[in-house]
């Protein structure tokens, strides 16, 4: 049973972090890009995006220079 728990948990925090991985891809390419556009991209939500960014976030990856209609994506790391 803790195989099978593990393995699902393996699973859910592989696809987060590909996910966090391709957001930070994306966003090396336009830093302008919109949370919309990488959910589209991504073929997920923009609830889930906006969650991958405040995980970005916090890990000091990712910061939000300016407003959210003219502002832009820096990297931190």
């Amino acid at each position: 049973m803790d195989n099978v728990t593990g393995n699902v948990t393996g699973n859910v925090t592989g696809n987060v972090t590909d996910r966090l991985s391709k957001i930070v891809e994306l966003i090396e390419i336009n830093d302008r890009v919109s949370v919309s556009e990488l959910a589209s991209k991504l073929n997920i939500s923009g609830r889930t995006v906006l969650r991958d960014i405040e995980k970005l976030k916090e890990k000091k990856i990712l910061k939000r220079e300016g407003d959210e209609k003219t502002g832009y994506w820096k990297m931190l790391k």
